[in-house]
């Protein structure tokens, strides 16, 4: 596959192609480590069905996983601790009441 920059802003000029090794490295990148993905509050709120102020009333008691400072005013969650989060919801389930 070939991977083409950004046209340059100038009509008539096609763009330029990545070099092999810019491509190599994206290829090579390891896209299983869904540990570090992050996944916002909206995004939560939709998979889960609750809304923001429980996930954080969930946070404040320990019982959600902790977000993390993606940079000054953004927070964001690890998508694999709230997988983690939801398997575990499925198992006391499987287990019964509590």
């Amino acid at each position: 596959m070939a991977l083409l920059r950004k046209s340059s802003g100038r009509p008539g000029r096609p763009p330029k192609p990545v070099p092999s090794k810019v491509v190599e490295a994206v290829e090579a990148r390891d896209t299983s480590r869904d540990e570090y993905q992050f996944i916002s509050m909206h995004a939560i709120c939709e998979r889960i069905d609750l809304s923001r102020s429980q996930v954080l009333r969930l946070v404040a008691t320990g019982a959600f996983p902790q977000p993390v400072a993606v940079s000054h005013k953004r927070r964001a969650w690890l998508k694999s601790e709230i997988y983690d989060w939801m398997d575990a919801k499925v198992r006391g389930r499987e287990s019964g009441p509590r």
